[in-house]
């Protein structure tokens, strides 16, 4: 539950009608965010009731998720999705960027398809997540840098095979779009729910860039929405 003060009091006979009624429910958070925002992202967390994390499962992975991570919100479907980022990111890679890599899931997903596969994430919980969840997974070829994307992009000494992007609907910021078309992977693959952003990034990368494929998946059955996969490859 996101709202602008802490809601603790307010919340309590909220969460014991939610949690007599729904006894599935593994936790319940109150999350503090004071500016405008397009995601769920709160800067203070109060755990209310339950546990501070929930599982997840996706194919042969389970995965640790914090309330302030991002996560798919159709597992059902988020396996197929990452399953056609699997095919466009073709297999035998030396190194695949996942940025905006959340707790990890493509990551995880792509670590038979490189030799090492780095994530970068704002979020530092959801980077304590994609640690924790590689560990419990047994996968060894992943690492994960937390902290801002533009800055931390242009740190890296070496330039991968493959970027996996998939940011939120607001798109990438123009400065990782520039970095990418100045150190030109072989190949990209963007992951997005907005098409809309999608297209004035891909825009940007036409110049150095052919689109070859483009996959939607109904990731929001009965909405409008929907959620696409790309595959660009270096000219």
């Amino acid at each position: 539950v996101v709202t602008f003060e802490p809601a603790e009091k307010q919340l309590q006979d909220y969460v014991t009608k939610l949690t007599n009624r729904f006894p599935q429910v593994v936790s319940v958070i109150n999350t503090v965010n004071r500016k405008f925002a397009q995601i769920a992202f709160g800067e203070e967390e109060y755990l209310l009731w339950g546990k501070k994390t929930l599982l997840e499962k996706l194919g042969r992975f389970s995965f640790e998720i914090s309330a302030n991570s991002f996560f798919q919100t159709n597992p059902l479907q988020a396996e197929n999705l990452y399953q056609v980022v699997q095919k466009y990111a073709g297999k035998n890679n030396r190194l695949i960027w996942d940025l905006y890599s959340g707790t990890g899931t493509i990551a995880m997903f792509l670590s038979t398809a490189a030799d090492r596969v780095i994530g970068f994430e704002l979020v530092q919980s959801a980077v304590e997540n994609g640690v924790n969840n590689c560990r419990k997974n047994g996968v060894e070829n992943c690492r994960f840098v937390a902290g801002d994307i533009r800055k931390n992009l242009q740190r890296q000494n070496e330039v991968p095979d493959g970027v996996i992007c998939d940011p939120p609907r607001s798109g990438m910021h123009p400065d990782v779009v520039k970095y990418l078309a100045k150190i030109q992977p072989r190949k990209i693959v963007y992951v997005s729910c907005n098409p809309a952003t999608m297209a004035r990034d891909v825009k940007m990368l036409s110049p150095y860039y052919i689109l070859k494929e483009v996959q939607p998946v109904d990731m929001f059955p009965h909405t409008y929405h929907i959620e696409s996969v790309i595959k660009l490859e270096r000219k």
